[in-house]
């Protein structure tokens, strides 16, 4: 079983070294410049494409678990398809794009399309849609948790948002919420759906949340790294 397992490793990772486009330098990058501003995380697209190679490793696996040699390039050869077809548009160019093109949809509020001809010669076609406007709530400690009602919670209690941005707690309040309101503030966030396709083929369907620190648009796989939980992001 351990030696199956080693095959479908090894040939994904020799399916990755074959093509450059899928390099660690061509999927490592944090944080991008555009148009003088800045994202930081991963796009939508880029976390796809990480999906897709964890895909043809678990289909490479089970196949080989099942059929052996023959099951593992079966695995391989079904979730190849996509990641195919997402390499395409891997390149650090392409990227470009799509972080353009999603900075352009959380600073506007508005779709944005774009198309174009990637390096491989394939037709790539994009459109990130704005779903809504939200936000988190920032203290010293991380993000918390409000309610649609404005309410939120601070260790077992519920405080109106007003009363924790305007840094007033209760005079019963434990010393840990005054020390969460002395440095509260407000992000604002936005959901955005991102379709992804190569060929006329979507490739990649999602959605994402970002949210406007300083003058910085941290998307979710960024969050933990700002201490916001997106799980307290109410859009």
């Amino acid at each position: 079983m351990l030696q199956k397992w080693k095959l479908a490793g090894a040939l994904v990772i020799s399916a990755t070294l074959l093509n450059p486009i899928a390099s660690q330098h061509a999927l490592a990058q944090a944080t991008y410049n555009a148009q003088g501003q800045k994202l930081s995380g991963k796009t939508h697209v880029e976390k796809a494409i990480g999906k897709c190679l964890i895909a043809m490793l678990i289909g490479g696996g089970l196949g080989a678990a099942i059929k052996g040699r023959d099951g593992a390039l079966v695995g391989l050869a079904a979730g190849g398809v996509v990641c195919a077809l997402i390499m395409k548009g891997a390149s650090d160019k392409d990227k470009a794009r799509i972080r353009d093109a999603q900075l352009a949809a959380l600073n506007t509020n508005k779709l944005q399309e774009s198309s174009w001809s990637t390096d491989q010669g394939a037709s790539a076609q994009l459109a990130v849609m704005p779903a809504g406007d939200g936000s988190v709530l920032m203290t010293d400690k991380g993000s918390l948790e409000c309610r649609r009602d404005n309410q939120c919670r601070v260790g077992d209690s519920w405080y109106p948002k007003e009363q924790i941005l305007s840094r007033q707690a209760a005079a019963d309040a434990p010393k840990v919420v005054k020390a969460s309101f002395e440095s509260s503030r407000e992000l604002v966030c936005r959901r955005s759906r991102v379709v992804y396709g190569v060929d006329r083929q979507v490739v990649s369907d999602g959605t994402d949340i970002a949210c406007l620190d300083g003058d910085t648009w941290v998307t979710s796989d960024a969050f933990k790294k700002q201490k916001i939980n997106s799980d307290h992001v109410v859009i």
